[in-house]
């Protein structure tokens, strides 16, 4: 019953007395009512307080289960993985699942422990991996170890021994970086601590080290059978390494997968608890329901009764019912709302002891529970290892754990609430984000693990894991969003280097599912193995299909190996057909990595490459090693068939080969193999212990010094003359020897020959016994042969005939090199390859010339000896080479095995007759030349010479007519520069073709040049009516560095060519700038030149009409001189032409820059007085009257006083009688009788050291200028003298006198 609380029952007693029975019934039904409220409300506070109190307990006990997740993702990660720990968090997880009293947490639940179970499972795979990795990690560097040792004990023998080391060397280099390379792959491993991100496509840095410790190993195997046995242990050991890495990525990658759905799972969890929590709450709220309509209903019942009673019973219990049940009545709805609006303890005041106490204590402890599920989901949610977060309808932020707001760049997760992603630091991509969350919400379906890109505060961009759920109230109504992500950056940068290793590697990775035949790789990687991405090989079936038929067999073999039991890893070689129907070598690597319970294959992974380039320089090696097989058997047959000894020792004198005729005469040998690694001294004891009895037997060097020794002191060959009894009979050698090197230039012994000249001796012994006059004799002819002998072996050893040997099939074993000059190959180019292929393959004319139809193969393969006198051979670059050879079959045991062949280049003798015609040709050209250059100079010498002499004849018949003796006179001076001009260009062809004509490099105007060039043809021009045009380019520099005189005299010569050469028209002279050159270009409209007439225009002493009835004159010494000059100059000449049209010559010259001058002005030129040698007193020294008489008259002229002598002698006389002031200056001639020029200026020098002396001579040579002025004079003028150019150079020589 329902007890009566005690001040209710007093005021009801004391007010209703009178009504006792009524009040009673009423109190009856009133407290029935009452009691079924209680038991209601107890019960259902018992059992909502049951559910919370397991939801609390549940939840505690999965935070318990995600923190051991977490440990074991973190333990794992480090390889510390505990399996005791991970199977009893998966045991409480199925415990878990299977009390919790909801279906949907407890299959969320359950899943959580399935990925709990396959995480612990991956740890314990990847810890298998590990400790294997360890074994194999000591196996290689015991294996190195024992190598190291090896080397060890062999380099120091080696040392001991004086042998080289340095490849022994570098193999302990090599020893050592294998060392440092497995410490470093250990590393690797020991410090990769992120296992869960593992992706065997992304990049492993141990797999490349292996692979090169794997090649390093390989150049091992070519060592000594020891060393390559350790060394193929090696390599099986790191092969095994390198399976056992990839499956660590494997498992690694199957881990991360684990992870992933691990944290799938506990988002579902989290979802799954708070609904739950929802839902309670929703409970707690019905109870208040609940309790509020069973006190109504009891109320009604008690208000109806009293009102059937008396008005004064229903006022009291109004007022009892206020006082006493209303007003707690209304603190528990209170306390109900607020536990609904989330307030973990509102103050409802303190609890009674009565039913409402009851109650009251019920409601707080169960608000208690709810708010301390509340803090274990929000712990849980703050502790896990991902980020989360959700949302309102208006994708604004409710909440979200730690992590989450680090990355929104806030402290706190509170920053957040009531934000959107507007005000987040990924405003950029809010829009895309918010799009996605309203469609996850419209349509209610969750998008999970999914990858996409964030923008962080700082500005970096990272990549996101996300997944993303409706969030949904009590009635299933969506209400906002719930989302998780983790951080991907680092695993993407990863999986971008796998991927760039494995282009780079060309390396492409495999799957093979054993079940079903699938295969699996990157279709984009076929190329590497010759096939197209579009090549359906999707199973095994196909791609054994493309193996050679003769490697199927061994690889459907080898792949049945792999997949037993007892096996388990793969690796071959074999061919594949690629796109072009042409076989590729592939290099296929794999390993079983999952089998059923009963042992059977089920997935295999692995990678192939293609090695078809390393299998081409394998093949390579293989016949290079074949064709070095073949040359020194063929080396080794040609040293055993010279009938002299020879033998080659080191430096411990110990025989390092020795041919047949050494062992047989000298050794006393079994065969050529017996003398390898003995010295001299084990066989003369071995023949002396054959014959005790007789000293006499072997005494063969016992009496010759150390030649050994002298032979590498000398370090060059040397010859000796050894002897000594050989089996009893004294033998005499004649030994020739010389150092033995290696291919680097390092002595490693010494290589000699011998022939026994016993028998010579013994004729030297008997001849010397013979009368004295016949030793004389015998020792002349001895010298002659010998010397006959010592040419005869220069001829051979100097001789250009080239040598090669062939074998049966005409293939080259042997080439001297003569015939590799000769034909334009090196050895190695034709080593091994047919001859008549090379260079027979051709006629002369050029058509092919079949092998079969070779006379030269067809005589030495039927034996005969043949010789070819005209015979053409090509050359490697593709000319022909005319030869004679002669061939000579080699045979062996009576079988032909080859031939050797030689081969005479006579294309020099051809070049030496067709040089000796040409120069016949040339000496019958040059004596024409010579012959019309003769005529020429006689036609043009005396043509002007006639016209002097009688020019001269008629100025003396006519002397008292002034005008005709002027024009005589007129007549003379042109005849007289026509011959100067003769004589001039003779002397300056002569001094080009001597080498002795120097070009000056002084600063010139080229305006001057050209104009002064243009003046001295103007008259002549004029005179021919033609119009002469002077053309210069606005870019002719004004100035420039060069010779002005030779220039001019280029021009001069090529203008007066021209105007010589046209009759009608003009010339015109042209100059401009072309970049670094000077162009120059004369043209004219003259009657031109032939072809065959340009050919030769600038040649010497030739013209283009040499004939005696030619209607131009000159030397033919010109344009000779204007190309020498040209080419002094460093430039170069030509000219086009066109008969009847007229020529162009162009001249190209080096423009040099003038240096730029403090006054830029022009230096102007001196203008002489018409008196300039008025006041000085000139001694002319001159034999010549007439020369006497013309300067006497031109000095006079100048207002010069002039005292004549006529040789040197009577020159210096006259110095002493009239002292050393009477003149000026001293005009000296050279060649005079009595005393020349040189004597005299020396002499007088001696008297008048300060009188200048002018020399004047014929010789205008620059050696005849120098020898003047070494004499000690002044000044030198050439003749003929012109009076202006004398003038100037006296008042020059005074001028310097009076400044002394």
């Amino acid at each position: 019953m329902f007890p009566i609380r005690p001040g209710v029952g007093k005021k009801l007693l004391g007010l209703a007395l009178f009504h006792a029975a009524a009040f009673a019934l009423i109190a009856v039904i009133a407290a029935t009512a009452f009691n079924r409220v209680e038991i209601l409300a107890t019960d259902i506070a018992r059992n909502q307080m049951t559910g919370v109190l397991e939801n609390a307990s549940i939840a505690r006990e999965l935070s318990d289960a995600l923190s051991e997740i977490d440990l074991i993702s973190r333990s794992c990660r480090s390889g510390s993985a505990s399996e005791d720990n991970g199977k009893r968090m998966s045991a409480a997880l199925l415990a878990i699942a299977q009390k919790d009293q909801d279906k949907q947490q407890a299959d969320a639940i359950a899943a959580l422990s399935t990925t709990a179970t396959e995480l612990l499972d991956q740890c314990a795979a990847i810890r298998r991996v590990l400790l294997s990795l360890d074994g194999i990690d000591h196996q290689i560097l015991a294996e190195l170890a024992k190598l190291e040792n090896l080397i060890g004990r062999i380099l120091i023998d080696q040392t001991l021994s004086g042998k080289t080391t340095d490849y022994l060397d570098q193999i302990m280099n090599l020893i050592t970086g294998f060392r440092e390379t497995v410490l470093q792959i250990g590393k690797n491993i020991a410090e990769r601590t992120v296992l869960a991100s593992a992706d065997p496509q992304n990049d492993n840095p141990n797999i490349a080290l292996i692979d090169d410790l794997n090649l390093r190993l390989q150049t091992l195997t070519a060592s000594s059978p020891e060393i390559a046995r350790i060394a193929r242990r090696a390599i099986r050991l790191t092969v095994a390494y390198r399976r056992e890495i990839l499956e660590l990525d494997i498992a690694s990658h199957r881990f991360h997968d684990a992870v992933t759905r691990s944290h799938a799972a506990q988002a579902a969890v989290l979802k799954t608890m708070s609904r739950l929590d929802e839902q309670a709450s929703g409970r707690v709220a019905d109870l208040g329901l609940q309790i509020h309509q069973a006190i109504a209903a009891a109320s009604r019942w008690v208000f109806g009764l009293s009102v059937l009673i008396a008005l004064m019973s229903f006022l009291a219990i109004a007022v009892i019912v206020r006082r006493s049940i209303k007003r707690p009545l209304q603190k528990v709805l209170q306390h109900i709302d607020a536990v609904r609006h989330g307030a973990a303890t509102p103050d409802i005041g303190t609890p009674g002891s009565d039913e409402w106490g009851t109650i009251h204590t019920a409601l707080l402890d169960m608000t208690a529970a709810l708010a301390s599920s509340r803090s274990l989901l929000q712990s849980v949610v703050d502790t896990a290892p991902i980020r989360v977060f959700w949302k309102d309808r208006d994708l604004r932020y409710l909440g979200c754990n730690p992590a989450f707001a680090r990355d929104a760049g806030k402290a706190h997760p509170e920053e957040l609430l009531g934000k959107d992603d507007y005000q987040m630091g990924w405003a950029k991509e809010a829009e895309r984000y918010r799009a996605d969350d309203r469609a996850i919400m419209d349509s209610g379906v969750p998008r999970l693990s999914f990858d996409e890109p964030q923008p962080t505060p700082d500005g970096r961009t990272i990549w996101l894991r996300t997944s993303k759920v409706p969030l949904r109230d009590s009635n299933n109504q969506t209400i906002g969003i719930l989302g998780v992500y983790e951080d991907i950056t680092e695993r993407k940068r990863i999986e971008r280097r796998l991927d760039m290793a494995i282009k780079v590697t060309q390396v492409i990775l495999w799957e093979l599912d054993l079940t079903n035949g699938r295969l699996a790789y990157d279709r984009a990687m076929l190329p590497v193995l010759g096939l197209t991405p579009d090549e359906e090989l999707d199973s095994l079936q196909r791609w054994v299909a493309r193996v050679h038929p003769d490697d199927r067999m061994p690889f459907q073999e080898a792949v049945a190996r792999a997949i037993q039991p007892e096996a388990g890893a793969f690796d071959f070689e074999y061919r594949l057909r690629d796109s072009t129907a042409q076989y590729q070598w592939i290099h296929t690597r794999g390993s079983v990595i999952q089998r059923d319970p009963q042992g059977n294959a089920e997935l295999a992974v692995g990678t192939s490459m293609n090695i078809t380039e390393r299998k081409s320089v394998q093949e390579a090696m293989r016949q290079s090693e074949e064709r070095s097989r073949l040359l020194a058997a063929l080396l080794r047959r040609m040293a055993d068939n010279v009938p002299d000894m020879i033998w080659a020792k080191d430096l411990e004198k110990r025989y390092l080969f020795a041919n047949r005729a050494f062992c047989r005469q000298l050794l006393n040998a079994a065969d050529s193999d017996e003398p390898l690694g003995k010295t001299d001294m084990f066989f003369a004891q071995r023949e002396r212990d054959s014959h005790p009895d007789d000293p006499q037997w072997h005494t063969f060097g016992e009496l010759c010094q150390d030649s050994d020794a002298i032979t590498l002191q000398h370090d060059g060959p040397s010859v000796f003359e050894e002897f000594g009894n050989l089996k009893g009979r004294l033998t005499y050698l004649d030994v020739h020897k010389a150092p033995f090197l290696d291919e680097r230039g390092m002595v490693i012994g010494t290589v000699g020959s011998a022939r026994d000249i016993t028998e010579r001796k013994q004729a030297e012994a008997e001849l010397a016994r013979h009368r004295q006059h016949l030793e004389e004799l015998v020792e002349q002819r001895t010298t002659e042969l010998l010397a006959t002998e010592a040419r005869a072996t220069r001829i051979l050893e100097s001789s250009a005939d080239g040598l090669y040997g062939v074998d049966g099939e005409s293939r080259i074993t042997f080439i001297n090199p003569a015939a590799c000059q000769m034909l334009g190959y090196t050895a190695e180019q034709v080593m091994g390859r047919g001859a008549h292929d090379l260079f027979h393959h051709r006629r002369p004319d050029g058509s092919p010339y079949p092998a079969a139809e070779c006379t030269t193969c067809q005589g030495w393969r039927q034996g005969c000896d043949s010789r070819i006198g005209d015979e053409t051979y090509w050359h490697a670059d593709g000319h022909a080479v005319p030869v004679t050879l002669a061939s000579r079959p080699i045979i062996e045991n009576g079988q032909i095995i080859g031939a050797v062949v030689s081969v005479v280049d006579v294309s020099l003798q051809r070049a030496a007759i067709q040089a000796r015609e040409q120069a016949l040709i040339a000496a019958e050209n040059l004596a024409r030349a010579r012959s019309e250059f003769l005529a020429n100079m006689s036609h043009e010498i005396r043509t002007p010479m006639n016209g002097v002499l009688g020019f001269a004849q008629i100025g003396k018949r006519n002397h008292q007519d002034p005008e005709k003796a002027r024009n005589a006179f007129e007549k003379i001076l042109t005849s007289g520069k026509q011959l100067l001009g003769v004589v001039n260009e003779i002397l300056d062809f002569s001094k080009i073709d001597a080498g002795k004509l120097q070009v000056e490099a002084n600063e010139m105007s080229l305006g001057e040049v050209l104009e002064h060039a243009l003046e001295l043809v103007a008259e002549r021009a004029r005179v021919k009516g033609l119009a002469l045009r002077l053309e210069k380019a606005p870019d002719l520099p004004p100035t420039c560095i060069g010779d002005p005189l030779r220039l001019g005299q280029i021009l001069l010569n090529l203008l007066s060519n021209a105007v010589q050469f046209t009759a009608t028209g003009g010339v015109t002279l042209s100059a401009a700038r072309q970049g670094r050159e000077l162009l120059f270009r004369v043209t004219d409209t003259g009657i031109g030149m032939t072809a065959d007439q340009l050919g030769y225009v600038f040649n010497p002493f030739q013209q283009a009409d040499g004939s005696t009835t030619r209607k131009f004159g000159g030397t033919g010494l010109g344009l000779a001189i204007c190309k020498r000059l040209v080419e002094l100059m460093q430039g170069e000449i030509r000219v086009e032409s066109t008969p009847g049209a007229g020529s162009m010559f162009e001249v190209r010259l080096p423009y040099v820059r003038t240096a730029p001058h403090p006054d830029p002005r022009e230096a102007t030129s001196v203008t002489l007085p018409d008196e300039p040698l008025a006041g000085l007193c000139i001694l002319l020294v001159e034999d010549d009257p007439i020369n006497q008489m013309m300067l006497e008259v031109n000095l006079e002229d100048d207002g010069a006083r002039l005292v004549i002598v006529g040789d040197g002698a009577t020159a210096v006389e006259r110095i002493i009688a009239d002292g050393p002031d009477a003149y000026d200056v001293v005009l000296m001639d050279i060649q005079m009788p009595v005393m020349d020029g040189y004597q005299a200026t020396r002499r007088i020098l001696e008297l008048v050291p300060e009188l200048p002396i002018i020399g004047q001579t014929a010789h205008a040579f620059d050696e005849d200028r120098d020898k003047c002025l070494a004499s000690g004079m002044a000044g030198h003028i050439a003749k003929p003298i012109e009076p202006r150019a004398l003038a100037a150079l006296i008042l020059e020589v005074v001028a310097d006198k009076r400044g002394r």
